[in-house]
């Protein structure tokens, strides 16, 4: 997550006109692609775990640990991470709130 977290969003495709321009959106959409390939397989790990390890959840739950909520944050973030807006911030605030970070 703390890795992921500067993973830039590119700019609108339509917007860039120059051949600079477009050089960076190609880099940008590149490292954004990684991070949500990244972000899936940890939220389908989290998931897999939580349905699972249902005794284990259970005694982590009370410090704050919730894998259920960690996966579905996960992959929301993952959804949102090559797009402009607050659901960015908001699902990556949800996944450090399930995960205490």
């Amino acid at each position: 997550m703390l890795a992921l977290g500067d993973v830039p969003t590119p700019q609108a495709r339509e917007t860039c006109v120059t051949s600079e321009q477009i050089r960076q959106y190609d880099r940008d959409l590149k490292k954004a692609r990684e991070a949500q390939g990244i972000l899936r397989d940890l939220a389908s790990q989290m998931l897999a775990f939580a349905e699972s390890e249902r005794a284990a959840c259970i005694a982590i739950k009370p410090f704050g640990f919730d894998p259920s909520a960690a996966g579905s944050g996960l992959i929301k973030l993952a959804t949102a991470l090559d797009r402009h807006g607050p659901e960015r911030a908001k699902f990556h605030s949800n996944v450090e709130r399930a995960l205490r970070l």
